[in-house]
Parts: structure tokens; C-alpha cells; sequence
């Protein structure tokens, strides 16, 4: 393996912010845990960096006597400094301790430098190994860059008065745009209840087979690309499958017209403008199948650095797995690993992320009464609904009872972190599989359950 480089800025940096904190000690009790020992690549400042948190933790005075009483009682300080010269120089050399934040950042993204390259060049070693697995080591791969990237972007302590008006201003430009405080779905009813798409939430919606969750996410997607980025992983469905849905969805065409190639002029020319509508739009979708959690992860990860912050949509839970060859006790707490690394990346992309969920085949034995689903009815439950931030459910009553119009839908919000529960009422489109807030014209066939 290779030395890790040198970064001649860098060192310099070191050495001004340790003569910075010398001239003015009160840096150091802004930055203390701006900075690590390791962050340090010259041995002497990373001592001398170690001994200034120490008396700073200590509430001692920090100068050039302290630090090196401090350095004396090290078993390296006759190696490495033999007297205190090294300090009185370390003050002289800062050309202004007013730089002290310059300096940090500059230390900081060389350590993070060489971080990354430590930990690619552990990936890389245990890559030549014969057995490895290779779902597992991207995994691990990934788990260390975003480890590094966590600790590179991680920011000062903040006063809880300074949050409160960064809220409140956010909320007198919401109030402006006539809009909630999150992302809105499209959907009025239901995003002034749950107050939209929040940055940092994981929101899982849950359904029956049939019941339309894929539609009713691709129906979120598609209005909040309208204004920002999203990124639709579909592991269920084929792109075949997708695209004839966001085409019915803005020309309203029959669904099945599309898919059987049947269309006539007229129809085929509302396809096309549909075509143009959707290139607007920024939303763009990934198809392959059996994705593991790292895999998400590091594609999130990118896409956001692409594309900017936006939001992520994954249908669904089920097809996810954790790579690797681990084996859980139970399919239960494997997904509850997922559904915990899905909110942690949530919060530090500090995006919203839709899941969907397949809820437990009880829900279709149960009597006609017990037919709306509750929270004990996602599909090996675990902790799924203790990561989420919010629980949506899709019903759609008129599925079990033939006496009720198959359009109306029932979304139950059965958990929201942050508000009230509840229910609004959405109208389910069979002619283009769309959801609305009114019901639009029905259709002369039932495409309920194809």
C-alpha cells in the first residue's frame, strides 16, 4: 500500500491554528470538537491539539506553559520535542488567528482525504480475497464513505433560539407560497394534515396487493418533480410497466389502449404531448431488481450530489435486502435493518424517503368490519413502524364489498410523528389508474383488479 499523500496547505494550516489558539485561547473553546488528533497529519500538532482538549475539557488556561507541562508527561515528548521551541514557534508563524475557520476546513478535508483513501485501500484488500462476497464488501464500502462524509459535514452545536427562527422563517415563506412546510404531494386533503414530505422523515405506505400503492407513489412523484429532484427505484416493476401509467396519468387515455398498442389518432397525439410533459419533469428511475440497502444508500448518495436534494421513492420494502451472506434470525429483523438504515439516510441527506410496504394477507381473512388495515398489519412488522415517521394505508372498501363504487379510497394515515392521524378520501381511476381528490369520469370497465 502506498503512503498516504502529503498536503503541504495543510500542514500549514496545522501549525497557524495551533499558533492561532496560542494568540487568542478562546478559538479553542469554539472549535474544540471541530477537530480530532487524528485529523492532525504532523505528529507534533496532533500532540499539541490533543493537550489544548485536554486543559480545554479540564477548563484550564491554554498557553504555551500548560501545553507543555501537558506534552512533558507524553512518553513521545523527548522524541519529538525535547523543550518547548517548538510551541514559542508554532505562535510566531500564525500570520492571523482570526483564520482560525479557514484553517479548520483545510485540516479537515485533508484528513478526510486520507480517510477515504485508508478506507478504499482496506475495500481494496480485502477485495483479493477469493471468498469474499462481493454484495458485502460494497456494503461495507459504502458504510465507510458515508461514515467519513457524516464526520466531514458534521456541524457546531447551535442554540435552540437560532433553530427556532431558522423554523419560523421557513414558515413565513411557506405562508407566502400558500404551501405546507414539507413537500406536497398534490394531494390538498392529506398534505394539510401530515404538513407534506419533510426532510429527514421516512413515510412507508402500505397496501393489499391491488390496491394501488404503486400508482398512488408514481402520483407523488410525478407532481413533486414538477419542483425538484426525484429518484424512483421501482424493484417490482419493469419500465414497460411504469411508463404506460405516467403516459395515461397526464394524456388520460385508457390505460389498457396503451398497453394493447390500440389507439387512434387522436389518442396517440395526447401520448405524445404527454411525452413532452414528462421530459419537463425531474424524475428519473432506476429498475433493477433485488437491490440490497448499500446499494440504495450509495445511489442516494449520489444522486443528491448529482442532482441536489429531493426525494427518494423505493417500491418496494419486501424486494430489499441487506447483501452479504449474514443470515437473521428472521426475515422480521432484516427488514428492520433496512428500515433503520432508510431513516438514517433520510436524515443525513436530509430528504424525505417514501417506502412501500406489503401488509399481511390477514387483512383479506378478516370479517368485512376488520377490513381497514392498522399498524400491526405491515408485513413482518419488527421495528418497520417504529423507523417510520409516518404510516400511510390505501383501502379501497369497494374491493371486498361489490355494493361500494371501486373508486373510492380510503388513506389512512395511522401514524404521523409530527401531527394528527387520520383519514382522507381519494377517488381511485380506473381508466388511467390515477388518484384524485374528485372522482373523475368512470370508466365502462373494471380494471379493479387486472
Amino acid at each position: 500500500m502506498k503512503d498516504l499523500p502529503r498536503n503541504t496547505e495543510a500542514e500549514t494550516a496545522e501549525t497557524w491554528l495551533l499558533g492561532g489558539v496560542f494568540q487568542d485561547p478562546k478559538i479553542m473553546a469554539r472549535f474544540a470538537d471541530a477537530l480530532q488528533p487524528a485529523d492532525f497529519f504532523v505528529d507534533k500538532n496532533r500532540l499539541v491539539w490533543e493537550a489544548m482538549q485536554k486543559l480545554q475539557n479540564e477548563d484550564c488556561p491554554i498557553d504555551i506553559v500548560t501545553v507543555g507541562s501537558k506534552l512533558e508527561k507524553h512518553w513521545q515528548f523527548q522524541n519529538l520535542f525535547g523543550d518547548n521551541d517548538y510551541l514559542f514557534g508554532l505562535m510566531e508563524s500564525v500570520p492571523s488567528a482570526a483564520n482560525a475557520e479557514w484553517y479548520i476546513e483545510l485540516i479537515s478535508k485533508a484528513s478526510a482525504l486520507r480517510k477515504l483513501i485508508s478506507a478504499m485501500q482496506k475495500t481494496l484488500g480485502e477485495a483479493f480475497n477469493p471468498a469474499a462476497d462481493a454484495d458485502e464488501l460494497i456494503a461495507k464500502a459504502m458504510e465507510r464513505i458515508a461514515e467519513i462524509a457524516s464526520r466531514s459535514a458534521r456541524a457546531e452545536d447551535e442554540h435552540i433560539a437560532d433553530i427556532a427562527q431558522e423554523i419560523l422563517d421557513q414558515i413565513k415563506i411557506k405562508k407566502e407560497q400558500g404551501v405546507s412546510m414539507g413537500e406536497q404531494t398534490g394531494f390538498h386533503e392529506l398534505d394539510d394534515l401530515t404538513g407534506g414530505l419533510r426532510p429527514g422523515e421516512l413515510v412507508i405506505i402500505g397496501a393489499r396487493t391491488g390496491m394501488g400503492k404503486t400508482s398512488f407513489a408514481i402520483d407523488i412523484a410525478l407532481h413533486a418533480a414538477k419542483k425538484m429532484p426525484v429518484k424512483f427505484f421501482s424493484l417490482e416493476m419493469a419500465k414497460r410497466q411504469i411508463a404506460p401509467r405516467a403516459l395515461s396519468f397526464f394524456s388520460q387515455v385508457n390505460l389498457k389502449k396503451t398497453i394493447n398498442a390500440s389507439l387512434n389518432e387522436d389518442e396517440f397525439s395526447l401520448q405524445c404531448n404527454a411525452v413532452k410533459t414528462l421530459r419537463e419533469l425531474n424524475l428519473y428511475m432506476e429498475f433493477e431488481a433485488n437491490m440490497s440497502i448499500g446499494e440504495i444508500c450509495s445511489e442516494a448518495h449520489a444522486f443528491t450530489a448529482r442532482r441536489g436534494a429531493g426525494l427518494i421513492i423505493i417500491d418496494h420494502l419486501h424486494y430489499l435486502k441487506t447483501g452479504g451472506e449474514k443470515r437473521y434470525e428472521n426475515r422480521n429483523i432484516e427488514l428492520g435493518k433496512i428500515t433503520h438504515a432508510l431513516k438514517e439516510l433520510a436524515k443525513k441527506l436530509e430528504i424525505p424517503i417514501v417506502l412501500l410496504s406489503q401488509l399481511n394477507r390477514e387483512v383479506d381473512r378478516a370479517s368485512a368490519k376488520d377490513k381497514k388495515p392498522k399498524l400491526s398489519d405491515l408485513r413482518d412488522s419488527g421495528n418497520i413502524e417504529q423507523d417510520a415517521d409516518m404510516v400511510w394505508f390505501i383501502h379501497r372498501p369497494g374491493y371486498y364489498d361489490t355494493k361500494i363504487d371501486l373508486s373510492e379510497t380510503d388513506l389512512i394515515i395511522a401514524k404521523n410523528r409530527s401531527g394528527p392521524t387520520g383519514e382522507v378520501k381519494l377517488h381511485f381511476d380506473l381508466n388511467t389508474t390515477k388518484f384524485s381528490t374528485s372522482k373523475i369520469k368512470e370508466s365502462p370497465v373494471n380494471w379493479g383488479k387486472w
